[in-house]
């Protein structure tokens, strides 16, 4: 027997190797592609693009910059692995951004579609907001790699070995809870939604001052301007511990037309949602349910507004706003104009990632900005000193003008002259404490100064001068050794930008918390999934269509005797009707089912069961069941198969029904491993995954309720280990004239006779 031998990769072990590379991969996914950083809120693309911008001087009071002239900027220095105008795009959007950071100008997409002109038709600049907030503290062009960079924030050299890169800006605002932020890494996730601008910053300095936070006073900013729709007690957990999500929905407004309810007007949509895609699914919906009150959708946005107009069916023309509201819930659930946003407060904080709640991240940002004040103070009183010893050294030349303006005529020796210089220095600094020599740079600076300005300049000008300059010096002292004032010039910069907010253009955006579109919306699925609220409940003088509303995340499911099998969303199928319609043009159906579970479910005649991944089984188009199903050497034809339903995410027994009224419940907990025989009859009709408590409906009955419990307990007659359903007191219900099992909202069966 011959030894394994592991392949080798690289001179490594293919295991060793493996890991090693995607280690690698998700870290520099993580690092600098999908998680931005706490402190500036950007994206590592959108940072290069902003210095980018700076370094062609693209800002404000200069000309707009073509487009490709950024990308092509920022991918040449920064970024070589492609086009990143899409990065650029979504920060020129004013529909994403509460704040912009740019200054765009073209066309750089609607709101209808979000789609913009090429890069080659649009010009851009950096804006106002930008300028003030992220580069205040940064020069005006990168540092070469042959300098020593004196940026007040970490720096690394770019991909080429050119140039000194911030790792991160110097932001004087937390535009991470801003602008919010999302993407998705190797085994992580973030989502930061935007906070209200303003109640953000007064919070800020609440924070600052009494170290808390009143999330009473914190609001969304999502800039489409919908209602949230959420408590706000959900808000206010996610804020709390990082994790949640809350639900937003658009503005609505009814139009009446000679006094009768007749449209439903839309003037604002969740953030993110393309006014095309609502239009797209509203034609969907109405295509292919019958039962659609709404006849006509029409879109009148403009520049200013936006305007979605659906008006209502003449035979479903609500009495009330109350029946109305029940269709604009329908409405909303098929059209995605309620989206569930999820918050997942996760950033690097530098190279390792935090799982931030709201306090925490104020927490951190506060200290770091402290520190970045620190370095500034540090920067300004070193460049401050500087000028300080040229004024000294002016104040010198003054004093001594005439005596140096004879050695000029005479020395020409740069040495000499500073051995002259510094006995004139000394003389002139007579008893002061620590005076040293002029240095040969000291001379450099003495015989560049104009001497026919220097005599113009008055005693009492170099000194307020002087004066001015010492004043400054001894502040950034201050802010360099005083905590206190650190956090003090935070507070400072957040009402200074609190003030400026309506120079900036920043909209005055807070989502409201409508308790009355809370109550609304409470039971609405978010985004659609074809549940609307308002939809019609089971009754006596239900249409066939009508009882087929299926219970939320199903899919159809057809076996057709041609041996495919179709799966078809539920989210675009209203009615069976149309179902079978879509999946039986050139084929029979064998039988048809709801699943609502990862798995879909098969047992053969045999009693065999059968899994079958759902994702494994394209949307819409049939599969051949060799491809799908497996069963050991056993051969699975379509007329052998029956379905199992799976009627609760979380059941306890298997029911299986056979020939002869036989039923058979087995405890999920002896049930065997799938693929296996469990040695049942082999008249199997179909099963159903179920729980004890479940209820059954008959259509011929539909408001009387049995307890399946009860079901199997009445009047049976024992037969080796099965039970026979007899005397239940309702029309006869056996095997052969049973269609469907569907789920009603998780809770019960609803089964449908002939």
């Amino acid at each position: 027997m011959t030894e394994f031998n592991p392949i080798e990769l690289a001179g490594k072990p293919g295991l060793e190797y493996m890991r090693s590379v995607f280690l690698g991969y998700s870290s520099h996914r993580i690092l600098d592609q999908a998680i931005p950083t706490f402190f500036d809120g950007l994206m590592p693309s959108q940072k290069k693009h902003i210095l980018s911008m700076q370094d062609i001087k693209a800002t404000p009071g200069n000309k707009y910059q073509k487009s490709t002239r950024v990308v092509a900027q920022q991918t040449g220095n920064y970024h070589p692995v492609g086009s990143t105008y899409g990065v650029l795009v979504n920060m020129s959007q004013d529909f994403k951004n509460q704040v912009m950071l740019t200054d765009p100008d073209g066309n750089w997409g609607p709101i209808e579609s979000h789609i913009p002109a090429a890069d080659r038709y649009t010009e851009i600049r950096l804006s106002k907001f930008a300028m003030d907030v992220l580069l205040a503290d940064l020069p005006a062009t990168r540092t070469p790699a042959t300098s020593i960079p004196h940026s007040v924030v970490p720096t690394h050299l770019t991909y080429n070995d050119e140039l000194w890169e911030e790792e991160y800006l110097p932001a004087r605002l937390p535009l991470l809870l801003i602008n919010g932020s999302n993407g998705i890494a190797i085994g992580i996730a973030q989502t930061f939604q935007p906070l209200a601008y303003r109640p953000l910053l007064r919070e800020l300095i609440r924070f600052i001052e009494e170290k808390r936070i009143d999330y009473g006073n914190l609001y969304l900013g999502f800039p489409t301007d919908p209602l949230i729709v959420s408590p706000r007690a959900d808000f206010i957990q996610a804020m709390q511990t990082g994790h949640g999500s809350v639900k937003a929905a658009g503005r609505f407004e009814y139009l009446y037309t000679r006094n009768k309810l007749t449209s439903v007007r839309v003037t604002s949509v969740p953030y993110t949602v393309k006014l095309n895609d609502v239009g797209d699914k509203f034609n969907i919906w109405q295509r292919t349910d019958s039962t659609c009150p709404f006849s006509v959708h029409r879109n009148e946005t403009d520049f200013e507004s936006i305007s979605l107009i659906f008006e209502f069916r003449k035979s479903t023309l609500p009495q009330d706003e109350a029946e109305a509201d029940r269709y604009v819930q329908q409405l909303y659930s098929e059209t995605g104009l309620i989206q569930s946003h999820t918050i997942n407060m996760i950033a690097l904080r530098g190279k390792y990632p935090v799982d931030y709640t709201l306090p925490l991240f104020f927490e951190h940002w506060v200290a770091e900005r402290s520190a970045i004040i620190q370095r500034v103070a540090e920067k300004k009183a070193a460049e401050l000193q500087v000028q300080l010893h040229r004024l000294d050294l002016i104040q010198f030349v003054k004093e001594y003008l005439d005596h140096i303006v004879e050695e000029l005529k005479e020395a020409k020796d740069e040495k000499l002259l500073t051995e002259f210089f510094s006995n004139l220095w000394h003389d002139w600094c007579m008893g002061a404490q620590g005076i040293s020599d002029l240095t040969l740079a000291d001379t450099k600076i003495i015989l560049e100064i104009n001497l026919r300005q220097i005599s113009k300049l008055s005693e009492e000008e170099v000194t307020k001068r002087i004066h001015v300059i010492q004043k400054e010096w001894e502040r950034q002292i201050e802010l360099v050794e005083d905590e206190f004032k650190r956090t003090n010039v935070i507070i400072v910069d957040a009402n200074l930008f609190l003030d400026r907010a309506d120079d900036y253009g920043i909209p005055k955006v807070t989502n409201e918390f409508s308790e009355s579109a809370i109550a609304q919306f409470a039971t609405t699925s978010a985004p659609s999934n074809g549940n609307g609220i308002g939809s019609p409940r089971a009754s006596a003088d239900m249409s066939f269509q009508q009882f087929f509303q299926p219970a939320e995340d199903l899919d159809i499911l057809a076996v057709t005797e041609h041996s495919f099998i179709h799966r078809i969303s539920n989210r675009s199928v209203r009615s069976m009707e149309y179902a079978l319609k879509l999946a039986t043009q050139e084929d029979s159906v064998i039988f048809t089912s709801y699943v609502n579970t990862e798995y879909l479910a098969f047992i053969t005649s045999e009693g065999k069961f059968i899994f079958v991944r759902r994702e494994d089984l394209p949307m819409g188009t049939p599969m051949h069941m060799s491809k799908v199903l497996t069963l050991g050497r056993s051969r699975v034809t379509p007329k052998s198969l029956r379905p199992v339903i799976i009627l609760d995410r979380n059941p306890t027994h298997v029911l299986l029904i056979c020939e002869g009224d036989l039923v058979k419940k087995i405890d999920l907990g002896l049930f065997p491993s799938y693929r296996t025989s469990v040695g049942l009859p082999s008249d199997i009709k179909f099963g159903a995954f179920v729980k004890d408590d479940l209820q059954t409906v008959q259509q011929s009955s539909l408001v009387t309720n049995i307890d399946l419990g009860q079901v199997l307990e009445v009047s049976v007659k024992r037969r080796r280990g099965v039970q026979r359903v007899t005397g239940i007191g309702m029309p006869s219900l056996n095997a052969k004239n049973i269609r469907l099992i569907i789920s009603e909202s998780g809770k019960g069966i609803q089964k449908l006779v002939s």
